[in-house]
């Protein structure tokens, strides 16, 4: 979706006297298109898609599928952040320093 808004957004800086909004997005979308997208746009069939709506849909049926936008959907909503408790306990003769609870921090992360 982002390729989409970027792209509606620059086609939004300029106009052409005589070309519409949908004509000048549909003939400028393909040069925009990586190898597995502009694949798909050269498959399909000549003046299948006349209109730039009509090309956002068919785009995002292909590559941001219902059940694919869905499963990123649930992977966004179930994250979260872990804590980690701190409880820096200082040895003898030394005193906790920041840089000791920072040692501590990471020697728990990475093990």
């Amino acid at each position: 979706m982002d390729h989409l808004d970027s792209f509606d957004r620059l086609c939004g800086l300029t106009k052409i006297n005589g070309v519409t909004e949908d004509m000048f997005k549909l003939r400028l979308f393909p040069f925009s298109l990586g190898d597995k997208a502009r694949y798909w746009e050269k498959t399909l069939p000549l003046n299948s898609i006349n209109l730039w709506d009509d090309c956002k849909k068919n785009f995002l049926a292909k590559f941001f599928s219902i059940a694919r936008t869905a499963r990123l959907r649930n992977e966004i909503s179930r994250f979260t952040q872990k804590t980690i408790e701190l409880s820096v306990k200082p040895g003898r003769g030394s005193k906790a320093t920041p840089l000791s609870a920072l040692i501590t921090v990471l020697r728990k992360l990475h093990y």
